[in-house]
């Protein structure tokens, strides 16, 4: 597969599985996935208004999504696999 479809692959299925719109894909943390539990707390999207801005959700209410397994594992190996975003510098 070339990379530029790996670069979509988990973003597509976290997406569609988790029925999420795309404002809620992109505010997700990684706070936001219970292994364990296979779900997704969605409580935020990013939205682009002159900047882009993290708010609530469109309806204002957070939920909680299962992902199927077949998404759930491809998350989990994912976020395995990526460096956290949270992580703090290397100040030298």
């Amino acid at each position: 597969m070339p990379d530029h479809h790996r670069v979509h692959r988990v973003p597509v299925h976290v997406m569609f599985g988790g029925d999420l719109r795309l404002g809620e894909l992109l505010g997700l943390q990684r706070d936001d996935f219970d292994q364990e539990a296979g779900t997704l707390h969605v409580e935020r999207q990013q939205v682009v208004k002159n900047e882009v801005l993290t708010t609530g959700t469109k309806t204002g209410q957070a939920r909680t999504v299962t992902l199927p397994p077949s998404t759930r594992a491809l998350f989990a190996d994912h976020l395995a696999s990526t460096p956290g975003a949270r992580q703090e510098p290397d100040v030298r």
